[in-house]
């Protein structure tokens, strides 16, 4: 719990308004509610080990520093893997995106290996966690392979219905924070 609260103190932490309250969801937004509790299929997550990472499944919409829309969407556990993808917007184009997977490696225990751009990937190794938060930290490998990497660390906490996402740089204590908050993806028809 130690992580929730450096969250809350975080300096540039940025939290979108928060979403309205179900009396008020437009007749669209409650469609959409409908629609996801309705006809859908419920996808269960794996237990352990990836278990206790279940935190982050699910649709996560928020704003960066700058005002930038952001989406993150994880699936939940299977098959010894969580696969996620990342995107960032400004002025309607799409100026970052990434690739996301945990997954329990024999030679390193849980990662999460990030592919940003498409770019090769980063292996991040858990460095501690529990239920509701995460830490990892860049594998020496990677590091050695791609030279000094941003973000040499990266925290995810969940606290209420927010996900909050830290990156950090440990050289120069540089820190930037996401808070995250559940969202419904429209289906297009």
């Amino acid at each position: 719990m130690l992580f929730l609260g450096l969250v809350a103190c975080a300096p540039g932490t940025v939290e979108p308004v928060a979403p309205a309250d179900a009396s008020s969801l437009s007749s669209a937004r409650s469609a959409l509610v409908k629609e996801a509790v309705g006809g859908a299929q419920l996808l269960e997550g794996e237990g352990r080990p990836l278990g206790m990472l279940a935190f982050l499944a699910g649709s996560w919409a928020g704003v960066d520093a700058g005002g930038n829309p952001v989406d993150e969407h994880w699936t939940q556990a299977r098959g010894g893997m969580l696969l996620g993808v990342s995107r960032l917007t400004m002025d309607g184009q799409v100026t970052m995106f990434e690739y996301m997977r945990l997954e329990v490696r024999e030679d390193h225990g849980i990662v999460l290996v990030v592919q940003r751009r498409g770019a090769s990937p980063m292996i991040y190794d858990w460095v501690s966690g529990g239920r509701g938060f995460a830490v990892f930290s860049l594998d020496r490998l990677s590091v050695t392979e791609a030279g000094r990497v941003w973000p040499s660390r990266i925290l995810y906490g969940r606290a209420g219905d927010r996900l909050h996402v830290r990156f950090e740089d440990g050289e120069d204590g540089v820190a930037e924070e996401l808070v995250l908050h559940p969202a419904l993806v429209r289906r297009g028809y």
